[in-house]
Parts: C-alpha cells; structure tokens; sequence
C-alpha cells in the first residue's frame, strides 16, 4: 500500500480481487499495513512514493469542437494529454497553454493506431514517453 497511498492502495486492491471475502480481505488489509509500517520502520528501506491516483481532466479544442476528456486513475494531467493525442483522429488544441506546451514537447503528433512507449527510470523513478 505504501506504493499507491493508504487510500488508493486498498481501493486499486479491492477492484483487482472483488472476489475475496470480507474477513480474508480485512486480514490481508491489516496485515499489508504491519508489513508497511515494519519496512519504515527500518532504515533505508522506504520505498519511493508516487503521489495518489486521482481523476485528471484537460479541455481541448479538435475539428472546430471543443470537448473534454478525464481519465480516472491517473497520475496526472500528461497521462490524460497522451491518450487525447494518442486517440484523437483529428488535429489537437489544447485549452490550457501548459498542456498544450507538453503536447508540443512530443515533437511529432501521434496518429490513430500509433503506440506511446512508455518506460521508467529505475533510478529516479521518472516517466519517459515516445511515440513509435
């Protein structure tokens, strides 16, 4: 649970296995949150913490129209860029100029049936993203 929050990692759990019954999932619950506060307990141990999922939404202009699309477990706001440019068969203008600024950082617009690369840093963690 320490990776997701203590919010968001039982809810993430509970959608994955909705079958397991109450007294099971109360034990498993009780005994994740031991097994998390013994390892911040120990020195050098802590693992890195990712901020919460959360429902993103970002507004943007397509053909003339203007429409909006939240995604809603995500990081943040580039996950919900990524997909729209990702999906979006038309070309994209982003509302806010800071989305629209990321969107730009891309370099080259995504077209229907392209494939976003996603890899992570082991280091640091950060999210690096291309299409191909």
């Amino acid at each position: 649970m320490l990776e997701h929050w203590e919010e968001a990692g039982p809810r993430i759990a509970k959608a994955e296995f909705a079958r397991i019954s109450k007294a099971t999932w109360s034990r498993w619950v009780a005994q994740v949150r031991a097994e998390d506060a013994a390892m911040v307990a120990q020195p050098g141990t802590v693992p890195v913490m990712h901020p919460p999922l959360a429902p993103h939404t970002v507004s943007y202009e397509t053909a003339g129209e203007r429409r909006e699309r939240t995604i809603a477990l995500s990081r943040d706001r580039r996950e919900v860029i990524a997909a729209v440019l990702r999906d979006e068969p038309n070309e994209v203008a982003f509302i806010d100029a800071e989305d629209q600024a990321y969107a730009d950082s891309f370099g080259s617009v995504a077209t229907p049936g392209s494939v976003m690369r996603i890899q992570r840093d082991p280091t640091t963690g950060a999210t690096l993203t291309a299409w191909k």
